[in-house]
C-alpha cells in the first residue's frame, strides 16, 4: 500500500475497493481488467489505466496468464 505521503485518487480507491471485494489479495486469486471493471462499474479503459498507474507505484502486482494480465494486491 502507498505510504502516508502518497495520496490515492478517488478512482484508485474505488479500484482497490473493488479488488478487495473480489478477494484479489493473492496471486492465486488475481483478477483481470474485465473482472475489476465489472465490479467497480467503470469503463475497462479507465480501469486498465488506473491499474497500470497503481502497478508502477507498486501498490498492485501484475502477472500474465496466457494472453491476459491479472492483478492482485500484494501482502
Amino acid at each position: 500500500m502507498p505510504n502516508e505521503n502518497e495520496k490515492l485518487l478517488k478512482i484508485e480507491k474505488d479500484i482497490l475497493d473493488a479488488m478487495k471485494k473480489l478477494n484479489a489479495s493473492k496471486e492465486a486469486s488475481s483478477k483481470t481488467v474485465k473482472d475489476i471493471a465489472a465490479k467497480a462499474n467503470r469503463p475497462k479503459t479507465l480501469v486498465a489505466n488506473t491499474l497500470d498507474r497503481l502497478t508502477k507505484r507498486k501498490v498492485l502486482e501484475r502477472k500474465v496468464v496466457g494472453k491476459s494480465a491479472h492483478y492482485f494486491i500484494p501482502s
